[in-house]
């Protein structure tokens, strides 16, 4: 019994002695698959960490140029906007601007022609109404002159036939002859007539060269 029992021991040694070492290598077996399964996620997990920050790189850049291509393709809009607003409201606002300044250019033109042509008129009945007194003062003188002239006429025509006016000039002896334009004297050895002006007149009887008594002078000086 003691001998079966020391070889159930020893067998019983042996077999936990195999347990034994199985189950140190199985777990240095575990403890290396554990630590290269680690090793793995680990690398799994700087990949994924590669992975991720080059696929987010990828579309932060997506995003930017999204953004990019975005704002470009609003401003386009803004530019079609003011394009649009150019030719549906600015442009027509222009154009009445325009017409308005035209139109009031040409109601100022048309005042100043009013303006122009009233002032014409005025000044035009002016000159009527001034040639028209000036048409009749001069018809005023006209009738003056004619009545004056008549008087003057019958005046010398008097005096030739009541008085001859002898003149002592260079031997000669001349007849003064008085006419309403002027004063003749006329010799009597070539009958020659010589006009002198009414100054010339003046000046002769102031001389003393015409033998007139002195109410013959100034009847004379009247006359002239």
């Amino acid at each position: 019994n003691n001998n079966n029992n020391n070889n159930n021991n020893n067998n019983d040694n042996a077999l936990l002695a195999t347990y034994t070492e199985k189950i140190s290598r199985l777990e240095k077996e575990n403890n290396t698959l554990t630590s290269q399964i680690y090793m793995e996620e680990q690398k799994r997990k700087n990949s994924n960490a590669q992975v991720s920050a080059t696929m987010f790189q990828k579309i932060l850049l997506l995003e930017q140029d999204k953004e990019l291509e975005k704002k470009r393709y609003e401003e386009q809009i803004e530019q079609l906007r003011q394009q649009l607003n150019e030719i549906t409201v600015s442009a027509p606002r222009r154009a009445s601007e325009l017409h308005r300044s035209m139109f009031q250019s040409l109601l100022d033109a048309e005042a100043d022609y009013n303006t122009a042509k009233f002032e014409w008129r005025h000044k035009e009945s002016l000159l009527d109404n001034q040639q028209t007194q000036l048409k009749g003062e001069l018809e005023q003188l006209k009738q003056e002159h004619h009545k004056h002239l008549q008087q003057c006429t019958q005046s010398i025509s008097s005096l030739q036939s009541q008085h001859q006016v002898q003149l002592d000039h260079h031997e000669s002896t001349m007849k003064l002859i008085l006419v309403p334009s002027q004063i003749l004297f006329r010799y009597k050895h070539n009958n020659t007539f010589l006009s002198i002006g009414k100054t010339k007149i003046k000046t002769i009887i102031s001389a003393g060269n015409l033998f007139l008594d002195t109410k013959e002078i100034v009847t004379l000086l009247l006359l002239v």
